[in-house]
């Protein structure tokens, strides 16, 4: 919960070619992000949603919907639910963690793939019986499936997952490229991109068995899903089913 990946992809579990085996498990709230330096100086208590700072300028490079890290080892992502004026900012959840009266901030922006798991090279990632909430990245908000790589995913619930629709994120969910992605009993809901709201196919084989797609929303296509397969010899496919 609460991870967040500098650049690259797989906040919470990177799978190079290895299996990856996720039965019952949660992930909530990860991101992959890059962010910018220096840091602003502020202060923020445990339990507090609040971020106050001193000598800063918020409104003019901070905004609702942003990302921010402060320095901490081992920090997670906080997304900025509102900015009150230059020197006052609120968080979409509390801050958890020891109080700061200074401490620096980075402004972080999505970048990479994968939100929760990135599965790659040939890779194998079996989900079952598990939910992804609230996670965020370029492309692929909870689940990026690569080039060659299967994921089978099972009774699992995806639930307001984002891919960035500023640089246009596909896959809220899930985004497979060239891989094979299984989804079967499963729910996807209120997740976000671009281009395919819920799941986004390029290339690839995505197969859709007796789930529920609802309330998932793309700003360009494919409101719940998107496919692409304009590639020689690499058509995208997908199969609904139930």
């Amino acid at each position: 919960t609460g991870n967040a990946s500098l650049v690259g992809g797989g906040a919470a579990i990177f799978n190079d070619g290895g299996v990856v085996n996720a039965p019952t498990a949660t992930f909530s709230g990860n991101a992959v992000l890059d962010c910018e330096t220096p840091g602003e100086p502020v202060s923020v208590a445990n339990g507090s949603a609040a971020v106050t700072g001193t000598a800063t300028h918020f409104t003019s490079y901070l905004a609702a919907g942003n990302w921010v890290v402060f320095g901490l080892p081992n920090t997670a992502p906080y997304k900025v639910a509102s900015v009150t004026d230059d020197t006052d900012l609120t968080l979409t959840r509390d801050y958890t963690g020891p109080t700061y009266t200074t401490i620096d901030m980075w402004l972080c922006y999505l970048a990479g793939d994968g939100g929760a798991i990135y599965n790659t090279n040939i890779g194998t990632a079996n989900v079952t019986a598990s939910t992804f909430s609230g996670n965020s990245a370029n492309s692929g908000g909870a689940i990026f499936n690569d080039t060659n790589s299967v994921s089978i995913i099972t009774g699992s619930t995806f639930d307001g997952n984002n891919a960035d629709p500023l640089a246009a994120g596909a896959g809220g969910a899930i985004y497979d490229y060239e891989g094979t992605t299984y989804v079967t009993n499963s729910t996807l809901q209120a997740n976000s991109a671009d281009f395919g709201g819920a799941i986004k196919d390029d290339y690839g084989t995505v197969t859709v068995t007796n789930s529920t797609l609802s309330g998932n929303s793309a700003s360009g296509n494919g409101g719940g899903v998107g496919v692409h397969g304009v590639s020689p010899g690499s058509p995208g496919s997908i199969g609904l089913t139930n």
